[in-house]
């Protein structure tokens, strides 16, 4: 038998227009889970707009039994005057579901063997993941007799921002920390951000919570310049011309983050 979700009770309170908000019961008798007592046909969904009052919309859905029956299940369904994220321009930065991305970019100081210039680019290797140690990365040679120099490099972060309603199990988070993304993610390639682990978790209210993710963005793939030595330890360098500098003959790519992950798993609309 099909489920039917039938209204109840309607109670509206009327104060500020911008606080005006709506109560709906639904009675689901057929339902036998709380999943399926809000996908009852005929269910109000989130942001769908009050029958009565259109500038009124879901913001909550909150499954429940029924009061002293353990088999039958109801639905209220909350409604506010509010932006909603996916169908207003300004979503509240309090309600579930807020979804924001902060980016910042910095200079550091890196030390490397060859830069990347126009006409001597450097080479990313086939295999991110586990770069030959026999291929030369190219680019321009800079060190001095083997000497890496530090150049100043742009360091960019990444912030998620994502009001939810529950927190994400820690051993999730943990499995996470130093791998680098499976798939495209907040508008970066595959395999350019890092999660570091960093969270911050501040509560909004009952199951309500703000959590900030941090990643780091590198377009290199976050892969690391070494030279080639010889075996005694000693870095191989080559003159180009005689009388001309000393530089590192072989320079490889080293990948310190190796493991990948998917990181839809944190449950963020993006």
């Amino acid at each position: 038998m099909a489920l039917q979700a039938i209204e109840r009770l309607d109670k509206r309170k009327s104060t500020e227009a911008t606080d005006r908000r709506s109560t709906r019961v639904f009675a689901a008798p057929e339902a036998t889970t709380l999943r399926a007592a809000t996908s009852s046909p005929g269910m109000p969904k989130y942001g769908d707009a009050h029958p009565e009052d259109a500038t009124l919309r879901v913001f909550e859905l909150r499954p429940r039994q029924v009061a002293g029956q353990a088999s039958l299940y109801e639905v209220e369904v909350a409604y506010k005057v509010f932006p909603i994220p996916g169908f207003d321009d300004e979503p509240d930065e309090t309600d579930i579901g807020f979804t924001d991305i902060a980016r910042s970019t910095t200079a550091v100081f890196k030390d490397v063997y060859r830069a990347d210039v126009d006409g001597n680019r450097l080479i990313l290797p086939a295999d991110p993941q586990s770069p030959s140690e026999l291929i030369d990365i190219g680019g321009q040679k800079v060190d001095a007799a083997g000497e890496p120099v530090s150049v100043r490099w742009v360091d960019q972060s990444v912030t998620l921002i994502h009001v939810r309603a529950n927190l994400i199990a820690g051993t999730v988070l943990q499995d996470l920390v130093n791998t680098r993304n499976s798939s495209p993610f907040a508008g970066a390639d595959a395999g350019k951000l890092v999660f570091t682990g960093e969270v911050s978790t501040g509560r909004l209210g009952q199951n309500k919570y703000r959590v900030q993710y941090k990643f780091a963005y590198d377009r290199y793939l976050h892969l690391v310049q070494q030279a080639r030595r010889d075996t005694n330890g000693e870095i191989i360098t080559q003159a180009a011309s005689s009388g001309a500098t000393e530089r590192a003959f072989i320079v490889i790519w080293i990948q310190p983050f190796a493991l990948l992950s998917d990181f839809s798993i944190l449950g963020i609309p993006l």
